[in-house]
């Protein structure tokens, strides 16, 4: 479902990852332009966002809502 709706925002953004070579952090000076040159595509972004929702939701049940097991509270 992701690939596909990836693909659909490729399509209707025109954009084409394989159109340039994005070349590696690691093969970069850190003092080099800080912009890659890669451009977010729709499956970066949600990505991204669910893995915050998921540490979000984790941490809200793990502080919240999770109990220490002792029976006397």
């Amino acid at each position: 479902m992701l690939a596909l709706l990836d693909r659909a925002f490729s399509i209707v953004t025109g954009y084409d990852p394989t159109d340039h070579k994005v070349p590696r952090p690691w093969l970069k000076s850190m003092r080099g332009e800080r912009d890659s040159g890669h451009r977010r595509t729709v499956l970066d972004i949600v990505m991204i966002a669910s893995v915050s929702i998921a540490l979000l939701a984790m941490a809200v049940w793990f502080f919240g809502f999770a109990h220490s097991g002792n029976p006397l509270g």
